[in-house]
C-alpha cells in the first residue's frame, strides 16, 4: 500500500509542477534593401540567414 501511495504522490507532484520552458529557434534574416527581420520560422525565399540561436525566455517572477 505504501508503494502505491508514493507513486500517486510522485505522479500528483508532476501533474502540478510547471512545465519546462523551451527555448524556441530565432532567426534574423536579411532581406532586400538590407532590413533585418527577426523570426521563429526559416527565412523567406530572396532573404538570407545572418544569425540563428535558441531564445530561451525568461523565468515569470515569484508573486
Amino acid at each position: 500500500m505504501e508503494r502505491t501511495t508514493g507513486w500517486i504522490f510522485a505522479l500528483a507532484l508532476l501533474a502540478i509542477a510547471p512545465g519546462a520552458a523551451h527555448a524556441q529557434t530565432v532567426q534574423k534574416c536579411i532581406g532586400r534593401g538590407g532590413y533585418a527581420r527577426y523570426q521563429s520560422e526559416p527565412c523567406a525565399r530572396g532573404e538570407r540567414t545572418a544569425e540563428t540561436w535558441d531564445a530561451v525566455p525568461e523565468p515569470e517572477p515569484e508573486r
